[in-house]
């Protein structure tokens, strides 16, 4: 019995150190990363809160900023955001981002945005702003935003409440606190729950959630990511599998790869346990 229990404890020790995650820094001198997607030939394009999105090289080369992006209204929770990699990026070089935009000039607040551009070689082109969340607010807190491609090529967006704006998450005439399913064009994707809805704003056919009771509320969605391998039957089923975090947590071929906001302020790391 005494053998049986010390070889048990062995290997329970044994497992617990194959399962210890070693982070190694793979890229470092950036200033509040917030989203990261992965590119061809083992790049990364990375989003730096402050409003410069850059790619880092295999070897961990930091390239320059890039140019061209819209605005970004910069202060607080809010900046440049989240960034994904179309699925068929292969064939059509196109980005999607989030970022803070700021309101007309004459007008005060911002709000939380998406724009797509093609990222050829490391110049971006064609880029416009698809979508913009409805209404603009006075603040620097709780834009969000993650960004999640469905199945089907609709993209799920995670729209932060604003704070002082929170109770506004539970009506349909606004995009706050909410996740809104898109077309990569912007328009709000067919078969959204709230299309022709009475006293819906007529963006907020966009809208898509998963009730908790009767609520609607998303609030913040600073943490937003498709659980790797999971079975979505439906596009309810597939929301459902978004992990809500703080920080997002994406695999490349294995590899755990995170943006920390502000909590690693100036490393990406990935596990190579």
């Amino acid at each position: 019995m005494k053998l049986l229990i010390a070889l048990s404890l062995a290997l329970a020790s044994g497992l617990a150190q194959a399962n210890t995650l070693q982070t190694v820094p793979v890229a470092r001198g950036l200033v509040n990363p917030w989203g990261l997607a992965f590119l061809p030939e083992g790049r990364l394009l990375v989003t730096e809160r402050a409003g410069r999105m850059r790619i880092v090289a295999a070897d961990g080369t930091l390239g320059e900023p890039l140019a061209g992006l819209p605005p970004v209204s910069v202060g607080g929770q809010c900046g440049l955001l989240d960034v994904v990699v179309d699925p068929d990026f292969a064939t059509n070089q196109l980005i999607f981002w989030t970022f803070a935009e700021p309101a007309p000039e004459g007008q005060s607040g911002n709000g939380t945005a998406v724009a797509r551009g093609r990222l050829v070689g490391d110049k971006l082109t064609d880029v416009r702003t698809i979508f913009r969340q409805v209404p603009k607010v006075s603040s620097q807190l709780h834009c969000g935003s993650r960004i999640v491609f469905a199945r089907d090529g609709t993209l799920f967006v995670g729209l932060g409440d604003r704070f002082s704006r929170k109770d506004d998450a539970q009506t349909l005439d606004n995009h706050l606190g909410k996740v809104v399913r898109i077309t990569r064009d912007g328009a709000a994707a067919p078969g959204n729950p709230f299309a022709g809805t009475a006293g819906a704003l007529k963006l907020t056919t966009s809208l898509w959630f998963t009730p908790v009771g009767r609520s609607i509320s998303i609030r913040n969605r600073e943490g937003q990511s498709a659980r790797a391998g999971a079975a979505a039957d439906s596009l309810t089923s597939e929301l459902d599998s978004m992990v809500a975090k703080r920080v997002s947590f994406r695999t490349d071929k294995g590899r755990v790869v995170y943006g920390g906001g502000g909590i690693t302020p100036d490393v990406i790391a990935r596990d190579e346990s």
